[in-house]
């Protein structure tokens, strides 16, 4: 009987993609390996496999992909630039069509070869970060991760980044489509679009991709996703969440000793509900501190800061750090 060939990573992709496309899409990985986890202190290059479309990482959920936000935003700033570059040239060019004579088209129309280039190779970069991640056969997200690698990483999940990025492949071959077509004005409008979409990721940390994404889970009856959102509570941020006083942590070891159980909740977290009823199903008393609250919202810094943990529910038991829901449920705890 013989065996068969070993997998290439695209096949092996290819093959994850068909069997387990929910998990794909969502950003996870079908299986968790120990030797693919990488550490969540320091930014990684590579993805473990390197064509994964994130980083599987120690202390967060398992089997779920991350992005860094650092680059992700870096990136998002590189194709500004490019969509100012464009309408530039757009602008340029059309214009001289109303008010050039025909030499002088044929000699300064030629700055519009430059967007024959950018086309496919923007294209290329929203298909190949969407499937494959960052780096390293996205060149954007190659310069962005090297231009952030020494940069605390900010994870946040992978799942909407794709979804984002697909539709920015929409958005791009839209804008060349309406060029090829001499619809101006339409190409100008999308280019446009990206350059707003783009300066609201980098500015803001509004990414439009990925809130539709989350819309469209929570129609589909899906859980909030609490990872995307913890960075960016209000008075909190992944600045905050990165430093804590000594005040504020010897307040939170108050907690801890004062409560034999302590849950750090959300209050539209699924994962939290779902800890706090198994908590109440099994009859066991526990205190709860809200982190979209002002009185919660404190304590970021110094969970982050002691347990690692970026992701709610945080659980205390008997003055020991748990995890989340998952560990709370799963390791009978």
């Amino acid at each position: 009987m013989r065996s068969s060939p070993p997998r290439t990573p695209v096949k092996a992709f290819v093959a994850e993609s068909v069997d387990m496309p929910d998990q794909i899409a969502a950003g996870k990985s079908p299986s968790v390996e120990p030797s693919l986890v990488q550490d969540s202190s320091v930014a990684h290059f590579l993805t473990k496999p390197w064509y994964a479309l994130g980083s599987q990482l120690e202390g967060r959920t398992p089997g779920n992909m991350y992005m860094n936000e650092n680059a992700v935003r870096a990136r998002a700033g590189l194709l500004h630039l490019t969509a100012w570059l464009v309408i530039i040239l757009l602008t340029y060019t059309y214009g001289l069509e109303y008010y050039a004579d025909q030499d002088q088209k044929d000699r300064v129309l030629k700055p519009f070869h430059v967007m024959k280039f950018l086309a496919p190779v923007i294209i290329w970069e929203f298909l190949f970060s969407a499937f494959f991640g960052m780096t390293p056969l996205a060149p954007y997200g190659v310069a962005a991760t090297v231009l952030t690698i020494k940069q605390h990483p900010v994870w946040k999940p992978a799942g909407p980044k794709r979804f984002a990025w697909l539709l920015g492949v929409g958005l791009v071959t839209g804008c060349v489509i309406a060029g090829v077509l001499e619809k101006r004005f339409v190409a100008l409008g999308l280019a446009c679009t990206c350059l707003v979409l783009t300066w609201m990721e980098v500015a803001l940390g509004f990414c439009l991709g990925c809130f539709v994404f989350n819309k469209i889970a929570k129609l589909r009856g899906q859980e909030e996703c609490a990872e995307c959102k913890l960075p960016d509570m209000p008075g909190g941020g992944e600045a905050a969440a990165l430093t804590a006083s000594s005040e504020t942590a010897a307040e939170l070891q108050g907690l801890i000793s004062a409560n034999s159980i302590l849950v750090f909740a959300k209050e539209k977290c699924g994962h939290c509900k779902r800890a706090k009823e198994h908590l109440t199903n099994q009859g066991r008393a526990y205190h709860v501190v809200m982190l979209d609250q002002p009185e919660g919202q404190k304590f970021i810094g110094a969970l982050v800061e002691r347990t690692n943990q970026r992701t709610v529910p945080y659980i205390f038991i008997d003055g020991k750090f748990i995890g989340g829901a998952s560990e709370l449920i799963e390791g009978n705890v």
